[in-house]
């Protein structure tokens, strides 16, 4: 670019004078390529080369180095900017934060129970005036994780669990709900609201859960009913039955109804003839009158006592009726078995029959009611034993002896510690298990069976009278309780950790996984779905 011999030092020097002088004018540049015929870019190299020659610098202030400060201002900004995104992430996780703790007591709270009006004051409390809790939104957040647990315990795990159940209704303002508990881990299923409790509505709950293989419940005639006809459909469609056993608490309630209405009975006899008597002293009287005063005293005295008799032998045949109601027999020290215990009823019949001076027709009628569904926990028991493997050494011996034997020292350990006698008869139970090591291998493994056998015969409905007096609260202070609310409850019982279960919960006792041990933090994530699974809709829609 410098081959322009006919461009002289002094030309150059020339060129560079009038770039110097000119400078900033438009056109410069250009005007000095024209007039030399020469490129604008030979202009400003020869410019550029005569100022690094004489050190040449503009007009003006001398320019400062600012490269280093250029740089550590910009380092500070960098800090600065890194520094506002953790404080944005940090403001974000607060709220966040906040958000969650406001969500978390307010389901506390509405979990007391309170009215939504006592929940907004309470949050307002704990968060400041600035926020703003409404009954309204109170009432929305409540609902959303109302549809959250629904969807929880509508899941096939939680319904699959759910092999044993009592059941049992309760009333909201003459509306039953449904109730199924787990009688062992006390595991409750979602509480459903219905129409009436015929036995189509229980057979409709029934089948929700593909596992039920036994129930226990009252003698309501729905819930027969409704037993019945899911047996019916089970039946046609997969062969399985669902055995149900009678609650004898109830059983033994109206028994003793019963014998209370005869003792009744009995003490006005005995006001009759107390008044027979005052009426025989009395000096006012007749001497026939009199001896017709005494005649009739004798008589009811007479009939008091044939009556007080009969009433005896009737609380003593219904004590009996109640011993035989437990699986092991103390008295002869072996297993209760469904046949003998179907031959006492009979034989408990007979004497009721026999016994004339009171009205035990009643008494009768309440047993005759209920011995078909009285003894099933013991055809329960017997399929449990006969699925034992037993390793017999050398010569087979008899299975009914071996758990007689084991379920003597269940029973007697249970009482050991309630006196003497008890101590001594588990001794006993011990050392006749001597010999049965000497006969059976794996003795330890039968009795560990035996006895969890012996632990889960369920023969009363406890459970769920349990779970029916939580829920009764809910009853009483909720103006409206939906079916979300009442799937809220079961899922905080469900994962509230139980004393008397070693503090583990019903879920944990039933191995239900549902993705977290935190109740509330399994109802953010479902509800986060709920709301992904709408905005899909909503997308595709």
């Amino acid at each position: 670019m410098y081959a322009r011999p006919d461009i002289t030092i002094e030309e150059r020097m020339e060129i560079f004078s009038l770039c110097w002088r000119y400078q900033g004018d438009y056109g410069v540049v250009s005007g000095l390529a024209k007039e030399w015929k020469t490129s604008r870019r030979f202009i400003y190299d020869v410019v550029e080369r005569v100022r690094q020659a004489m050190n040449w610098k503009r007009p003006g202030r001398p320019e400062r180095d600012n490269r280093v400060e250029i740089e550590l201002l910009e380092q500070r900004v960098r800090e600065l900017e890194s520094d506002c995104d953790e404080l944005q992430a940090q403001l974000r996780i607060e709220r966040e934060n906040q958000k969650s703790n406001r969500l978390r007591l307010l389901l506390e709270l509405a979990l007391c129970p309170v009215s939504e009006e006592k929940i907004a004051r309470c949050l307002q409390a704990a968060f400041s005036s600035s926020v703003q809790c409404s009954v309204g939104w109170i009432s929305e957040q409540i609902k959303r994780a109302g549809e959250a647990a629904l969807s929880v315990m509508q899941r096939d795990e939680v319904r699959g669990a759910m092999q044993e159940a009592a059941l049992d209704e309760i009333f909201r303002h003459r509306q039953p709900i449904l109730m199924l508990v787990e009688p062992h881990t006390l595991m409750t299923v979602v509480p459903e609201a219905a129409e009436n409790r015929q036995g189509e509505t229980w057979k409709q709950a029934l089948l929700q859960y593909p596992n039920l293989n036994h129930v226990i419940s009252d003698q309501g005639s729905g819930l027969i009913k409704g037993i019945e006809l899911s047996n019916q459909q089970n039946q046609q469609a997969n062969n399985r039955q669902m055995t149900h056993q009678y609650d004898l608490f109830h059983f033994k309630r109206e028994l003793r109804r019963e014998l209370k209405r005869l003792e009744h009975g009995c003490y006005e006899a005995m006001e009759n003839v107390e008044r027979a008597r005052k009426l025989v002293n009395g000096r006012r009287m007749l001497s026939s009158a009199q001896v017709q005063a005494l005649v009739e005293y004798r008589q009811k005295s007479q009939a008091l006592d044939k009556q007080l008799e009969a009433f005896d032998w009737t609380e003593v045949i219904v004590d009996y009726l109640e011993e035989n109601l437990s699986p092991f027999d103390e008295r002869r020290g072996n297993l209760r078995s469904f046949k003998t215990a179907q031959a006492v009823v009979d034989e408990v019949l007979e004497l009721l029959s026999e016994v004339k001076e009171v009205n035990t027709r009643e008494t009768i009628s309440i047993v005759e009611g209920a011995r078909n569904g009285l003894f099933t926990f013991l055809q329960v028991l017997e399929e449990k034993l006969d699925q034992f493997q037993i390793k017999w050494h050398i010569v087979i011996g008899s299975r009914r002896a071996l758990c007689n034997a084991l379920a003597c020292c269940w029973y007697w350990r249970s009482r050991a510690n309630q006196s003497e006698k008890c101590q001594k008869k588990y001794i006993l139970s011990l050392l006749n298990l001597a010999h049965w090591k000497r006969r059976v291998e794996n003795l330890t493994e039968v009795e560990e069976k035996l006895c969890e056998a012996l632990d889960q015969v369920v023969r009363a409905s406890s459970a769920v009278e349990c779970i029916n007096s939580i829920l009764r609260p809910y009853v009483s202070v909720k103006k409206h309780l939906t079916q979300g609310f009442l799937a809220l409850i079961a899922l905080y019982w469900n994962m509230h950790p139980l004393k008397q279960r070693d503090g583990k919960t019903p879920f944990e006792l039933n191995r239900v996984d549902v993705g977290s041990d935190d109740w509330i933090e399994v109802l953010e994530i479902e509800m986060q779905k709920m709301v992904q699974t709408k905005q899909s809709v909503a997308k595709a829609a």
